[in-house]
């Protein structure tokens, strides 16, 4: 049975030319292995993924396609819906890089925090993600936050640590204005990874 309460943006970008930074080619395996989880795994209808690698899947994506690609999903999602967005490409700083310029990640989660959806799922897959912090955080407990997260909030995955360096999937949990964010030895209580 397909999910139809289930939207999804994966952009990948590969080609930093005119940035002068080192082209990453491993893009669109990104985008294949995270679409086909989406797809098979949570069983996300074809025309619900909607895939961001540039023209003729050449890796490079403008701030401009990535904005309007965004837009998109505004006039698709309802208060039902779940939107994921996964980014592949470089990051530094507080900002996701594109091919042509940098967005920051402060208004990315802005932006997708006034989608219509119920839930929302960011996965970053870049250098320097876990330096993300959001204005304004303060910190809850985890069982609080993990209780009144469900169906209110964003749900960020990152791939790397502050300094960029690669290291497991930390979440953040934001609702409202407040951030809870695992120090690096992981959370309070056990959980599962899949």
């Amino acid at each position: 049975m397909d999910n139809y309460h289930l939207y999804t943006l994966l952009v990948g970008v590969g080609n930093y030319r005119e940035m002068e930074l080192s082209n990453l080619p491993a893009y669109r395996a990104d985008l294949d292995l995270i679409g086909g989880a989406i797809s098979d795994g949570l069983k996300s209808p074809g025309d619900h993924i909607r895939f961001l690698a540039g023209p003729d899947d050449n890796g490079t994506v403008r701030t401009r396609d990535f904005a309007r690609a965004f837009a998109g999903f505004r006039s698709l999602l309802t208060a039902e819906d779940t939107f994921i967005f996964y980014f592949s490409g470089h990051g530094i700083d507080q900002s996701l890089i594109f091919s042509d310029g940098q967005i920051e990640l402060q208004s990315v989660i802005n932006i997708t925090e006034r989608l219509p959806a119920r839930n929302k799922l960011v996965i970053l897959d870049c250098c320097h993600a876990g330096a993300f912090k959001t204005k304004g955080a303060r910190r809850l407990d985890f069982e609080e936050a993990a209780a009144d997260f469900a169906g209110h909030g964003i749900d960020i995955r990152r791939w790397s640590g502050p300094a960029g360096q690669g290291w497991q999937a930390q979440p953040v949990y934001r609702r409202a204005g407040s951030c809870h964010d695992y120090e690096q030895d992981g959370p309070q209580r056990p959980g599962r990874s899949s």
